[in-house]
């Protein structure tokens, strides 16, 4: 009878063992991205809270149902309220001290229209069909800058800078476009518009951009300087001011925390809850990389993300009210 209950007692020993480990590797990968400034694989991983979130609900679940060491148990809770703590907050009413003014309505969208995408009736029919005031595009190369003006009938002045790269943006509005340029926010050849447009009677400065994919170190140190000189550019604005585009980044990166603090702007899907754009053919590995952000003068009224253009992005709508 000795045996088998020393038998008994490994297996216990062994299976909690697993289960420790476990919960420990987790604890590890949900803390890395806060350590994301060391490393760009470590600032990748900051991206997948809400992935995160979702496997910590998993694996407290089966902790639970196998009846394992409350260790283990209290380590899944310590992850589980990190990762609750960035997400519920993104879906929490924002309040803002100009809520009760009466402004003028503005509509902005932003697609990455994907470069190898050659279905540009889906996109300009989804902008008809949003019928946007500013309508921002991303990845466009010449074809579908001539195909992009189909939309002039709507939105009759435009800036473009199409590229056969991964860098070519346009800018379409139904406002005047004032003081358009073409600026390079510290990296050569990636190309964002800067322009001013008059809503109620206010200049406001709009920025499309599109920042470098942070796929290795020297990509993620041309998107980081990008965020770093637009958030100089935009600090020494007196206007109102949105940046809208695909930003490469998501709102838990510890590169995209620095600039919202050092522009004082903040994300219009806050409060409209998580929104992610890529990538679209893998929900389950979605995240939000496509933003509009806007300085605390702009009231967001809603915050969404728009139907599949043919695109491995989706499109973002934010409608915006400028006081």
């Amino acid at each position: 009878m000795i045996f088998p209950k020393l038998k008994s007692i490994q297996f216990k020993y062994v299976w909690e063992t697993l289960w420790l480990l476990a919960t420990a590797g987790f604890t590890l990968i949900t803390l890395a991205g806060y350590f994301g400034k060391l490393h760009f694989i470590l600032e990748i991983l900051s991206h997948l809270r809400l992935q995160y979130l979702v496997a910590n609900i998993c694996l407290m679940g089966l902790i639970l149902l196998a009846r394992t060491s409350k260790i283990s148990l209290a380590i899944c809770a310590f992850c589980l309220a990190i990762n609750l703590a960035e997400i519920v907050p993104w879906y929490l009413p924002v309040w803002v001290n100009n809520q009760s003014m009466a402004g003028q309505n503005l509509r902005v969208v932003a697609s990455n229209v994907l470069r190898s995408n050659k279905d540009y009736s889906r996109v300009i029919s989804w902008v008809r069909q949003e019928q946007p005031d500013i309508a921002v595009f991303l990845e466009i190369h010449n074809d579908w800058s001539v195909e992009l003006d189909q939309l002039k009938d709507i939105l009759p002045y435009s800036l473009s800078y199409p590229q056969y790269g991964y860098y070519g943006v346009a800018m379409y509005s139904k406002l005047p476009l004032e003081n358009g340029i073409y600026q390079e926010f510290g990296v050569k050849g990636i190309v964002s518009i800067v322009a001013n447009v008059t809503v109620g009677g206010k200049k406001v400065t709009v920025i499309g951009t599109h920042p470098a994919a942070p796929l290795n170190a020297k990509y993620l140190h041309w998107r980081n300087t990008q965020l770093e000189e637009m958030s100089r550019y935009i600090s020494q604005l007196n206007n109102p001011s949105i940046a809208i585009g695909d930003f490469n980044t998501t709102m838990w990166s510890p590169y995209y925390k620095d600039f919202i603090a050092a522009t004082g702007m903040r994300n219009a899907s806050a409060g409209f809850g998580i929104q992610p754009t890529w990538y679209r053919k893998s929900p389950i590995f979605s995240i939000p990389l496509d933003h509009c952000l806007v300085s605390p003068e702009i009231q967001v009224l809603n915050s969404r993300v728009g139907e599949n253009v043919g695109s491995d992005h989706l499109p973002i709508i934010a409608d915006l009210a400028i006081n």
